[in-house]
């Protein structure tokens, strides 16, 4: 679970939260906060972050996301384990998930088509 070698490197490298001050910041996990699924909207000092909550074993996700550092990726900045489940705090993405944007279906989103030889044939 949280005691693997890794885990405890990745751990080290990010802010520890407490459980008091996650619940304020996302106004006690209420559904005003919810955001999808497991994932509140939280304000800490004036900034937004998404708060994960997970259950089970998370290192494998945990010592993953503490290691990626790209401008497309938001980035996992600190945790919180309290009573079985474990909490990740993320930067908060204004314009939704990359799935939410893949995925959009409004009348601004484009679907690009190839063109030219490097288009697909269907048969």
């Amino acid at each position: 679970m949280l005691d693997s070698m890794g885990m405890k490197d990745a751990i080290e490298m990010l802010n520890e939260y407490r459980i008091a001050d996650l619940e304020n910041a996302a106004k006690f996990f209420s559904e005003e906060s919810r955001h999808k699924g497991s994932v509140y909207q939280g304000k800490f000092k004036g900034d937004s972050a998404a708060i994960k909550v997970l259950k089970g074993d998370v290192s494998g996700e945990i010592n993953m996301l503490s290691q990626i550092n790209h401008g497309n990726i938001v980035r996992l900045s600190g945790i919180c384990v309290n009573e079985g489940s474990t909490y990740c705090v993320h930067e908060y993405a204004e314009n939704g998930s990359l799935r939410d944007q893949l995925h959009k279906k409004d009348a601004t989103s484009t679907v690009l088509e190839p063109k030219g030889p490097d288009r697909l044939r269907h048969s």
